[in-house]
């Protein structure tokens, strides 16, 4: 997994071969082309199974550390907001130990309700959207 130390603020190519490096170099890299992109990070969900538990809590950790270093990024936290991913919800949802179509529209709609919520709770982030890849903000100025 890794440590949020792992991410090299400054040189992307001195990132840690670690989960932690090589997601922070993901990152990096796409704010190399573009500054003013937003980044929505998505948690894994809990899924009731204690083995598992641990790498999903150190994963949701370390997606909120990223967050932090990161400006326009924002956490889906699917471990605490989304249904719990046991058994039953499983036999609903999944088929062959992936996502079924359901599964798949329901988690569509979550990613859609909780990007719509933090853009709602943070409007001046993103007032400027429709700007970002131009040279412009809504001024008529350059940035």
């Amino acid at each position: 997994m890794g440590e949020i130390d792992d991410i090299d603020i400054e040189d992307w190519h001195k990132n840690k071969k670690t989960f932690a490096g090589y997601y922070g170099q993901i990152i990096q890299r796409y704010k190399e082309i573009q500054p003013k992109a937003k980044f929505f990070l998505m948690t894994m969900c809990d899924e009731g199974e204690k083995e598992k538990e641990e790498n999903i809590l150190k994963h949701r950790e370390l997606l909120y550390k990223m967050s932090e270093l990161f400006d326009n990024t924002y956490v889906l936290d699917f471990y605490k907001y989304a249904p719990k991913y046991d058994e039953e919800f499983k036999k609903k949802f999944y088929l062959g130990g992936h996502l079924n179509a359901a599964g798949y529209l329901l988690t569509a709609h979550m990613v859609e309700s909780y990007i719509d919520y933090i853009i709602r709770h943070n409007m001046e982030d993103f007032k400027q959207t429709a700007f970002v890849g131009t040279e412009f903000h809504n001024s008529g100025e350059k940035w």
